[in-house]
């Protein structure tokens, strides 16, 4: 009885060290498994079911030179913290989000935009990735587009203008992001 007494009284240490060894813990578990920015691509689509992890392990599979590691994530992973989105690389967006984010998008080279790219003022700002005519897009083993007749629309793989892999396109070090994207696109 004594005992159950004094580990009682003490339970308070307990819990706080237990909380202390989660937070520590937790820390030393995203140093390992993560990496910075210039050495990695970051994805986020704007669509009702993405396979991130799948995605991202088929997109590990032949990485571009210098790239360690791919991130893909739904918009709703940066819920609370939106700041997050903006230290992406790609986005993948329905027509009206390319629209109304065209002011952080960086603008495609003519000669690699294509016939089906967004086009807004005369600038390329994405390529088609799902066509809502066709009901095709690639990539569909891990991204549904669409989720009924009313709301569908086309979707296009974009990038943000401040990443640091889109090599001439903003004077990056390296162009790993495009590389990625086409990647994308070539997928089933």
């Amino acid at each position: 009885m004594i005992w159950i007494k004094r580990i009682f009284s003490q339970m308070h240490r307990y819990v706080l060290w237990l909380l202390i060894s989660a937070v520590f813990w937790g820390w030393i578990f995203t140093i390992i498994t993560d990496t910075i920015a210039a050495k990695k691509v970051v994805l986020y689509a704007d669509v009702p079911y993405i396979a991130d992890r799948e995605l991202a392990i088929e997109l590990e599979k032949d990485l571009p030179e210098g790239i360690r590691m791919v991130q893909v994530h739904p918009f709703s992973y940066a819920l609370f913290n939106t700041l997050d989105t903006d230290s992406s690389d790609l986005y993948i967006l329905p027509e009206q989000e390319v629209a109304d984010t065209i002011g952080a998008l960086c603008p495609i080279p003519q000669e690699e935009a294509g016939e089906d790219a967004f086009v807004s003022d005369g600038v390329a700002y994405g390529w088609l990735i799902y066509s809502s005519d066709t009901k095709k897009g690639s990539a569909s083993s891990f991204l549904n587009y669409h989720t009924d007749q009313e709301t569908d629309q086309n979707f296009y793989i974009c990038f943000r203008s401040s990443s640091r892999h889109l090599g001439e396109w903003n004077g990056s070090d390296d162009d790993a992001a495009v590389i990625l994207a086409k990647r994308i696109l070539s997928m089933q």
